[in-house]
């Protein structure tokens, strides 16, 4: 096989990836609906570039840290069917990072966005 070949495959089990991530986790189809509706409010409030820029990558963190996180505790469940203290530790510690982002990424749009809906 070709290196091109390889790459368009990894590329392909890639977007299957970011498919079932989108298809089958709740909270990243409600972060991607919240992420669509900041992006919208950005193109209508026309937003500096740089505020979009900052925008555009605090969505992408929190979805891409959602996926991590599932991926995480998927290998998690499929290393232990039991219950086990330490590895709800790491689960809780991942959804806190996922969570950490999320607040990152929502007083930063209220920064951004006070001036332009009440200024």
């Amino acid at each position: 096989m070709t290196a091109l070949t390889n790459f368009v495959k990894s590329f392909g089990y890639a977007l299957h990836g970011i498919k079932q991530s989108f298809h089958n986790q709740r909270n990243i189809k409600i972060q991607s609906c919240i992420g669509i509706l900041v992006l919208l409010l950005s193109v209508y409030y026309q937003i500096t570039r740089t505020e979009f820029y900052l925008v555009l990558i605090l969505t992408f963190l929190v979805l891409i840290l959602e996926m991590v996180n599932t991926a995480l505790e998927k290998t998690i469940d499929y290393i232990s069917l039991e219950r086990n203290k330490k590895l709800g530790e790491i689960k809780d510690i991942m959804a806190g990072a996922v969570l950490m982002a999320a607040f990152l990424s929502a007083v930063v749009g209220l920064i951004i966005f006070f001036p332009y809906v009440f200024g």
